[in-house]
C-alpha cells in the first residue's frame, strides 16, 4: 500500500498507522484523493431512515342503533348514520433495508360523532341527541406495497380510545 499511495505524503503516515478495517480503508483513500485531488473516487453515502410527519383531515360514517324493551319510546327508533369529523396525525419512520418498505407508525386522532334520532310514541316526538368526542392513539408496524398505480400502505397495529366527553340528550314535543 505504501508504494500505491507513494505520490500522496499524507496518506504515508496512514498507512502505517492503519489496522486495515472498512472504515480506515474508506478513510485513507478519502484522504489519498484529497491529496492527488482527483475526483475519480467517492464514497457512497448511508442511507438514512425517513421521518414522514402527515396530518390529515377527514370523515368517518357511523351508525348507531339501539333498543330497549322497557322504555317505549327506544323501540321505535331507527339506525342513523351520520358523518362525523375526524383529525389524524401520523408520523412514520422507514427504515432504507427494502427500498423503505417497511416501518413503523404512530397515529393520534380526534373523532367527535353526533347522533340524533326522531322517535314517535303515542301523540309524543321525541329527538335524542347523543355527542362524543374520542381521542384514538394506534401504534404498529406499517408495510409499504408500490405499485405502477398506486402506493398501498398496510398499517395492523394496536389501537387505543379514551372517550374525552359523552352528552345524551332527550327533547320531547307533543305531536298534536
Amino acid at each position: 500500500m505504501l508504494v500505491y499511495f507513494e505520490d500522496c505524503k499524507i496518506t504515508q503516515d496512514q498507512v502505517k498507522k492503519t489496522t486495515y478495517s472498512e472504515k480506515d480503508l474508506i478513510k485513507l483513500f478519502s484522504k489519498y484523493t484529497e491529496c492527488d485531488s482527483k475526483a475519480y473516487l467517492s464514497s457512497p453515502k448511508a442511507s438514512k431512515s425517513k421521518l414522514l410527519f402527515q396530518p390529515s383531515i377527514g370523515a368517518t360514517a357511523s351508525t348507531l342503533g339501539y333498543t330497549a324493551s322497557f322504555i317505549h319510546y327506544f323501540n321505535h327508533t331507527e339506525n342513523s348514520t351520520t358523518l362525523n369529523p375526524l383529525i389524524t396525525f401520523q408520523t412514520s419512520i422507514y427504515s432504507p433495508k427494502r427500498h423503505y418498505s417497511r416501518g413503523f407508525f404512530t397515529s393520534l386522532s380526534l373523532l367527535r360523532l353526533k347522533h340524533s334520532n326522531l322517535s314517535e310514541y303515542q301523540d309524543l316526538t321525541r329527538e335524542i341527541v347523543l355527542t362524543q368526542s374520542i381521542l384514538r392513539l394506534k401504534s404498529g408496524p406499517s408495510f409499504n406495497i408500490i405499485t405502477t398505480i398506486a402506493d398501498i400502505a398496510i398499517n395492523p397495529g394496536l389501537l387505543l380510545g379514551y372517550s374525552l366527553s359523552f352528552d345524551n340528550q332527550i327533547v320531547s314535543t307533543n305531536s298534536s
